[in-house]
């Protein structure tokens, strides 16, 4: 089977949302729900990199929508919270 790989740069409107998206994240890093792929996470700056390097094309897209939902549901949140004050 081949390695597919996608590179996913995520601009965030505020250095320090893109950290708190990040920081957000790293758990999932840490303890990935699957082994079917592998992911890589860089903040720099407003600009968040996921990596995924996945074993198959489904593999690839079913980490990509869960990685891009949990960034929109923190940002959301972040979104409520900035709101509520």
């Amino acid at each position: 089977m081949h390695k597919i790989e996608a590179q996913i740069d995520v601009q965030i409107n505020d250095k320090i949302k893109a950290k708190v998206v990040f920081e957000s994240l790293k758990p999932e890093i840490k303890s990935p729900p699957s082994t079917r792929a592998k992911v890589g996470l860089e903040v720099l700056n407003n600009t968040l990199t996921i990596t995924i390097n996945a074993n198959s094309i489904s593999a690839l897209r079913a980490s990509i929508n869960s990685y891009l939902r949990w960034i929109s549901t923190i940002l959301k949140c972040l979104d409520v919270i900035e709101n509520i004050n």
